[in-house]
Formats: C-alpha cells, structure tokens, sequence
C-alpha cells in the first residue's frame, strides 16, 4: 500500500548514487527535457533524464544531463541509466511524448513493461478537467503546483540545453516524484477497473 506524499519526503542524489539505489528498485518514474523545439519533426531533442524511485517513506530522485552544452554524465553512466530503465516497470507522464524524446538520447526501446500516467488518468475519469501533471498533482496528491522558473523561457527559444544542470536537476526531479506518486495513487484503482495490461 502506497504511502500518501505529505507523509514522505524527498531527496536529490547524484546520478551515481541514485544507480546504487535504484537497483532494489522494481518501480521507477522517469521524465525527460529537451531543447524545448518539437522533437517529432526532428528540431528538437533529449537534453536530460530525470528518474525517481520510492524506499519505504523516501523519494529518491536524480538528474542525468545527456546533451547539456556543459556537465553532461559519462557514456558509462548513461548506460548504466539505460539498462535500469530496460529492466523496471517505468512509469511517465505523457509517454507518448517521452519515449521519442529518449530515442533521440539514443535509448534502443527495450521496456519490460511501462505505463503512461497521463492516460490511466483519463481511462480512470475521461470527464477529468486536466490532464496535465500540475492539474494532476494538485488535486489527486494535494501537493503544492509548480515552483516558476526564470529558465523556463528558455525552452520556449529552443535553449534547453542552455539551462545549467544545477538550475534544472531539483526542478526536473520533483516532476518526476510526482509522477511516481500519481501512478502509485491511480495503479489500484487501474487495476480493479480491469484496465491493466502488458503496456499502456
């Protein structure tokens, strides 16, 4: 049985950490960050990958920078990152949107089994008033909305890789906290709706 999010915290760890930890992990939440310029016509692409995992009443989450203009981690590391997400249930918000954004970091699509939060919401409530993370968040976890950042505009130019990796990575993170969180709040009732299956 989950725990409700104002009865945990959170933590930011290093990448490296963060791999030590995530391997006794079976569920993990990852998030992507581009350019912030379409990545399905090709202008745009993968500039970082956030991950999060929960251990008893701890959130856990890290940053990689894998196209940052500086700070980016190593082939070895990504790798590492890669063959955690081959190998865990993998939950995202707007999955459609994520895994084109990792083919364009070079992940090879191999998934053990994956589930878009974005989607279980709306099978669950299809008269739901958003969809989107924030909406979701707020009234289904009753945590606080996002915290504004000056860096935001720079997607809106395409900049993303731009954006210092110490401005970003606790900004990407908690996107990703929160969506462990909503899958963790909407699986139960997914699953007794007879609404789960191999992939969503």
């Amino acid at each position: 049985m989950s725990q409700s999010p104002s009865s945990t915290s959170e933590v930011m760890l290093k990448p490296q950490e963060f791999l030590a930890k995530a391997v006794l992990a079976s569920v993990m939440a990852v998030d992507t960050e581009t350019t912030g310029r379409d990545i399905r016509d090709g202008r745009g692409h993968c500039v970082g990958i956030s991950a999060a995992i929960r251990e008893d009443d701890t959130y856990y989450h890290s940053y990689y920078p894998v196209a940052h203009y500086e700070g980016n981690i190593t082939d070895e590391t990504k790798s590492n990152l890669f063959d955690l997400i081959a190998t865990r249930v993998i939950c995202f918000h707007n999955a459609k949107f994520d895994l084109e954004s990792l083919e364009t970091a070079k992940y090879p699509g191999k998934y053990f089994k994956w589930y878009c939060t974005m989607m279980m919401a709306h099978f669950l409530n299809e008269n739901v008033p958003s969809l989107s993370l924030e909406w979701l968040s707020k009234n289904e976890l009753k945590n606080p909305g996002k915290v504004k950042k000056d860096f935001t505009g720079l997607w809106s130019m395409g900049l993303g890789a731009a954006i210092p990796v110490a401005e970003i990575e606790h900004y990407a993170g908690i996107d990703t906290v929160r969506t462990l969180q909503l899958f963790e709040r909407l699986h139960p009732f997914f699953v007794k709706a007879g609404f789960d299956g191999d992939q969503m």
